[in-house]
């Protein structure tokens, strides 16, 4: 992972860059190519454009891959209040909030695992990440971009009358923890929106598919069991 990992420095920020979060979204080129440029070398030029700018742009990177490094003292990327979760059309699922991902460390009961927290737990803090929901990627939980090699279908849309389990919450962390050999179940405040940000339900617990295979995207469905 840290061979992924750069930092593109200016004099009052640093562009922080995870090449194995990276799907090619092409927000960042689009929006601001005075600071992210690939045909240039190095293809990130923080001091190219205000820090505004650079900071606006950067978090409208929906993977996560891109972050930044204040040097001016102002406060770092802040969440909104309840996470939304839109999934792209043929990709992955878009999270945005407060995210709090649990994970089993080697010593524990495997690299995923749901179990309360311990010594052999370890919490990543996100604010912005694409979650796998076509079973192929070789970064798990993260989308690598492999929907688009397996030509993995599913719709940016939700069927009618879609819900969420649990009463809406106001604020606070949305808990992510991953099931040995299963789904991505999440707890807390959650907004569940079309593709186009469009919301669509709220609510405080869900369980999204890892495997590609359900019925009922993006939710489980118990594809995953039986499938192996």
């Amino acid at each position: 992972m840290a061979d992924d990992l750069h930092r593109y420095r200016g004099d009052a920020i640093t562009v922080a860059y995870d090449a194995r979060r990276c799907i090619h979204v092409a927000e960042c080129v689009q929006r601001l190519p005075t600071v992210f440029n690939t045909s240039h070398r190095p293809w990130v030029q923080p001091d190219a454009a205000s820090v505004d700018a650079v900071v606006d742009t950067v978090e409208r990177c929906p993977t996560g891959a891109l972050r930044v490094e204040r040097a001016d003292g102002e406060p770092q990327e802040t969440p909104p209040a309840v996470t939304t979760c839109r999934p792209a059309s043929d990709g992955p699922l878009f999270l945005h909030g407060d995210l709090r991902l649990h994970r089993r460390s080697s010593n524990g009961a495997g690299s995923e695992g749901a179990g309360s927290e311990g010594a052999d737990e370890s919490i990543e803090r996100h604010v912005r990440i694409a979650l796998c929901r076509c079973g192929a990627t070789a970064n798990q939980p993260f989308c690598d971009g492999s929907h688009r090699r397996i030509d993995f279908q599913a719709a940016g849309q939700l069927a009618v009358g879609v819900a969420l389990r649990g009463e809406a919450a106001t604020e606070g962390p949305l808990e992510i923890r991953l099931q040995p050999d299963g789904p991505a179940v999440v707890t807390g405040p959650l907004r569940l929106c079309d593709e186009n940000g469009t919301p669509r339900a709220d609510g405080a617990k869900a369980a999204f598919c890892r495997c590609g295979a359900t019925a009922n995207q993006p939710f489980c469905d118990g594809s995953h069991a039986r499938g192996g």
